[in-house]
């Protein structure tokens, strides 16, 4: 059986689930302040995902081995994590969830875009085309479209 209708349920309900974390984490936020309440969710995401992997691999060896790995992409690939859960805690309350998905939804596919076409981190490289872009700037329309209340 192919992975690839399973990873897309799994990216689908991933999707729900960063709709509902920021959602909470605003609720949250809006009385402990945003990075209080990113704080408690990195927390709570640490000790998870933790415990999950001592569940799956029974030991923690492949944490050290992914700490060995050069550090200039380990380290900024968690900063970022931090910095995405940041931002998701404190701009529903100010742009709502949609507008915060749809900017957020067309910035990952434009640095997608530009990473698919020079091969950033060993991807394959895919060209621009006049499709990728028409398809990318009808997104960015609609961000800004939802953007207006």
């Amino acid at each position: 059986m192919s992975l690839v209708p399973l990873t897309a349920v799994a990216v689908l309900l991933a999707g729900i689930g960063a709709v509902l974390q920021s959602t909470m984490l605003a609720m949250i936020g809006r009385r402990s302040g945003a990075l209080a309440a990113t704080t408690l969710a990195a927390i709570v995401g640490l000790v998870g995902i933790t415990i999950f992997t001592l569940l799956v691999n029974r030991s923690l060896a492949g944490v050290a081995v992914a700490a060995r790995q050069s550090p200039w992409i380990w380290l900024p690939a968690g900063l970022l994590g931090v910095g995405v859960l940041a931002v998701l805690t404190f701009a529903p309350p100010r742009i709502g969830s949609l507008g915060t998905f749809a900017v957020l939804i067309t910035a990952q596919l434009l640095t997608s875009l530009v990473m698919d076409s020079v091969g950033l981190f060993g991807l394959d490289r895919v060209p621009i085309s006049v499709t990728r872009l028409a398809g990318l700037l009808l997104l960015g329309a609609g961000a800004i479209l939802v953007l207006r209340r």
